[in-house]
């Protein structure tokens, strides 16, 4: 975006939007001072510097956050003082601790933990009905879904790429509403083919598979049917 528009874009929406980066010297008091209903961050600041998650917690309002690099966390920091929280982007922060006051975001919308510390999500995060989007892109430790995540009705976009997660949950195919999903990784377990779940996903129009070394018989992807 050119500097202009963008100044002009922070200057209409200057009393319920706050973009900043963490070596500027105003953004407590504008913290403190006022609350937000979106918030971007952009933390180049080093670790001894950086913000403070606590310094968050007074915008109980924020319906959007996003964070890209290095954010101050302590045992103890949660997400429940976000309680309207629709989008959460997280780029590069260590937000292991934050994962199991997930289940805190009932009306999230879009949650995406790229190139963070996480290895697993919370298995109460099928109570989160409305989300839409998980995005995991580069989570190295990330290995497994809880199965809970079959619940999630709504979700129509999945992003695995550059994690470790080997399997998915049986009964994937209960996802019909997803569109994009990448980094599924292909697993043979006795007669049973992962790739047969693909099945029922007539709305899926994007597919990334990892480990299709796994699949040896053609006939086992056959059993996909995907349309």
């Amino acid at each position: 975006m050119h500097d202009i528009v963008r100044s002009f874009a922070q200057f209409v929406a200057r009393d319920e939007a706050l973009a900043a980066r963490t070596g500027e010297t105003s953004i407590g008091s504008k913290l403190t001072a006022q609350k937000f209903l979106r918030l971007s961050l952009d933390n180049e600041a080093s670790e001894s510097d950086g913000l403070k998650w606590t310094s968050l917690q007074t915008q109980s309002t924020l319906r959007t956050l996003i964070s890209v690099g290095h954010i101050n966390m302590k045992h103890g920091d949660s997400l429940v003082h976000f309680p309207c929280l629709r989008t959460l982007h997280i780029d590069s922060g260590h937000v292991g601790l934050l994962v199991e006051s997930l289940n805190e975001f009932n009306n999230l919308r879009y949650l995406s933990l790229q190139n963070s510390d996480i290895s697993s999500l919370p298995d109460s995060i099928g109570k989160m009905k409305f989300l839409q989007c998980i995005n995991l892109v580069g989570c190295k430790q990330f290995v497994k879904l809880p199965c809970s995540i079959l619940k999630l009705g709504q979700l129509r976009y999945l992003n695995f790429y550059d994690t470790s997660i080997n399997s998915m949950p049986r009964g994937f195919c209960v996802l019909t509403n997803l569109r994009s999903l990448a980094g599924f990784p292909a697993l043979v377990d006795g007669d049973w083919c992962s790739l047969e779940e693909f099945g029922p996903l007539s709305w899926l129009k994007n597919l990334g598979l990892d480990r299709l070394e796994n699949v040896i018989a053609s006939s086992s992807a056959a059993k996909a049917n995907w349309p």
